[in-house]
């Protein structure tokens, strides 16, 4: 690709200089639309009829897209999902939209998502150890214990899309924090639904690879070194059907598991084994978060009622929580109470995880190369 240098920078030395790969978006979606647009023409009819036959709940079933429908009857249109994974932002080009058989398909985004460092950058907003860094309310937080906790609270005053913008807005005027705000976001003038309603938490990073897993370091650290020993063995011998792909890992392996190895051990083998082991009490208390995630990452099996009952379990965890654990009210828990309306306006996490796009590959291409100041 081209070496464009910034004639800005003030030396020209390596650790002054960040190297950014840049495709040609409207190539890709061009050739994705040709290759794909008999299938998306056959979905798309089930989406404006709203007929979802398998029950998955999947994005376009859910209250975000199908609105776009109703906001939109008559434009031919395809939806994006901007995942950010710690990535620095920068504003160039953008793809309006692409002519396919002698029709017009619009891009719209429907919300970003990403974890909280990459949602930091991308939404201008205050770190997750800071007051007021929740996007969806605003809940302060408190300092204890050296370090920022968010204790249960309900209700929330929640933010709306009017304060969202007028908070932003008066951030970026006075160069201050306005409530969480430091600015007004990269992403306000690219999604087509509203901030805050078109961020997504990241599960994956959230419940998986954050809080499960603190859960399990504290559980573990609880026991007994003996029974700590037949977990481990339990665990790493537990049989599963081919199609899972991995095996569950011992606890002592922690540091180097993944968010679906986390999901394995969270849905299906950590009851199973720990009930053996661990108090009642303990037991029962965090059985409410591992049905209360099974439920909002699979099919609505409690019918419309399914997005209730598992808020009604994740909130009683939260509630709770205090009496079982010191110091892991953080951000992250937090988050969990924002669950329910997430699922209802985007439906099953499932569909939601970003470590399936993350490794998705659809278009090979030769990236062009940027130099920008760091």
């Amino acid at each position: 690709g081209d070496a464009r240098i910034c004639l800005n920078c003030p030396t020209s030395a390596d650790s002054n200089i960040a190297i950014i790969y840049d495709s040609d978006l409207m190539s890709i979606l061009s050739i994705l639309l040709k290759k794909l647009w008999k299938t998306i023409c056959t979905y798309k009819e089930k989406l404006r009829s709203n007929n979802d036959v398998s029950g998955d709940l999947d994005i376009g079933f859910a209250y975000a897209y199908q609105n776009l429908l109703r906001k939109f009857p008559n434009e031919n249109f395809i939806t994006a999902l901007m995942h950010l994974d710690g990535v620095g932002l920068c504003t160039r080009f953008f793809c309006l939209g692409i002519v396919l058989n002698d029709e017009i398909v619009k891009l719209k985004v429907l919300a970003v998502t990403g974890d909280s460092p990459a949602l930091k950058i991308a939404l201008d907003f205050i770190a997750h150890n800071g007051y007021y860094c929740c996007y969806f309310c605003y809940l302060r937080g408190i300092h204890q214990g050296g370090k920022r906790q968010y204790p249960y609270q309900c209700p929330h005053v929640m933010r709306t899309p009017g304060n969202f913008a007028r908070d932003s807005s008066t951030a970026a005027q006075l160069k201050s924090n306005e409530k969480g705000h430091l600015g007004v976001s990269i992403c306000s003038e690219i999604l087509d639904i509203k901030l805050p309603y078109s961020i997504i938490i990241d599960y994956a990073h959230a419940s998986l690879l954050r809080h499960s897993k603190s859960m399990f370091v504290e559980i573990y650290r609880r026991l007994s070194p003996v029974i700590r020993a037949t977990i481990d063995i339990a665990l790493s011998q537990q049989p599963f059907p081919h199609f899972f792909h991995r095996r569950m890992k011992s606890f002592k392996d922690l540091s180097f598991i993944k968010a679906t190895e986390i999901r394995n051990i969270l849905f299906y083998g950590f009851l199973p084994i720990f009930h053996q082991h661990l108090q009642h009490d303990y037991l029962g208390h965090f059985a409410l978060y591992i049905c209360a995630m099974r439920l909002f990452h699979g099919r609505a099996i409690l019918g419309p009622r399914t997005s209730d009952i598992a808020n009604d379990l994740i909130m009683k965890y939260y509630h709770d929580f205090n009496s079982f654990y010191d110091g892991l009210e953080n951000f992250v828990l937090h988050l969990h109470s924002h669950y329910q309306s997430q699922y209802r306006m985007y439906g099953t996490f499932s569909h939601l995880g970003s470590f399936g796009q993350e490794s998705y590959r659809l278009y090979r291409f030769q990236p062009n190369r940027y130099y920008a100041p760091r």
